[in-house]
């Protein structure tokens, strides 16, 4: 029988137990540095260490990533494509980013109170850059794992290759039993950092995230006073 390898955490690495929640959120805000940790010393494949990494690139739903059939969403690839992404390389005065264009985001009119299904009123669009040079960590993650999965001996990458062609319920599974996070805590570290670190303001996290109104940012950004000292 296959022995089960646990992750190999740094002691002072404190790891969420549970999937976060819009209401009672409790979990534990971790730096990049401790997450970096987690995800670099887990017995994670590179394939699901870079998928960490790029869902917190992106402060995206996993949903926004990975395809979708029923809404018609291939997912994120390396190329352009209809009805697709672009993950391009820009340049903004002198940094350089990633932009990933054309996430759609789904717009919820109300729910069904029987079988609490979304009923949805149409999808917008919106970009998300990542600088390539303050997120280098993570980025190095992505790109390593690019480089060695898509060559041009063994997978040879076309504009239409998926980068991660799984299921929302696959990630979200595997990501806790390698690494003990769940997707979504990754896009509320994500939206937490960006106020924390660059003083991003909920309009801005508006435009990444593609909400309806800036008030959505209050679930999210988990500040505390020693954030509020460092501008003072």
């Amino acid at each position: 029988m296959e022995e089960i390898k646990t992750p190999v955490l740094l002691p002072t690495t404190v790891v969420p137990s549970r999937k976060p929640r819009r209401k009672g959120f409790s979990m534990p805000i971790i730096t990049k540095e401790q997450l970096k940790d987690i995800i670099l010393l887990s017995n994670a494949p590179p394939k699901f260490k870079a998928l960490a990494a790029f869902i917190y690139l992106t402060g995206a739903r996993v949903s926004e990533i990975v395809p979708n059939k029923l809404r018609k969403w291939r997912g994120i690839t390396l190329g352009q494509l209809i009805n697709g992404t672009d993950l391009i390389v820009e340049s903004v005065g002198d940094k350089t980013f990633w932009v990933l264009q054309n996430i759609p985001v789904e717009k919820i009119r109300d729910r069904n109170p029987f079988t609490k299904r979304k009923n949805i009123k149409g999808i917008k669009f919106r970009n998300i850059p990542i600088n390539l040079e303050s997120s280098f960590d993570f980025t190095e993650i992505v790109t390593n794992w690019i480089e060695s999965e898509f060559d041009e001996v063994n997978r040879k990458p076309t504009p239409n290759t998926v980068l991660f062609p799984y299921t929302r319920q696959w990630v979200q599974y595997n990501l806790n039993h390698f690494m003990g996070i769940f997707p979504h805590y990754l896009r509320h570290l994500r939206l937490t950092h960006l106020v924390q670190d660059y003083g991003i303001s909920d309009a801005h996290l508006q435009l990444i995230t593609g909400w309806d109104s800036t008030t959505t940012a209050m679930h999210y950004r988990h500040l505390n006073w020693r954030d509020v000292a460092k501008l003072i």
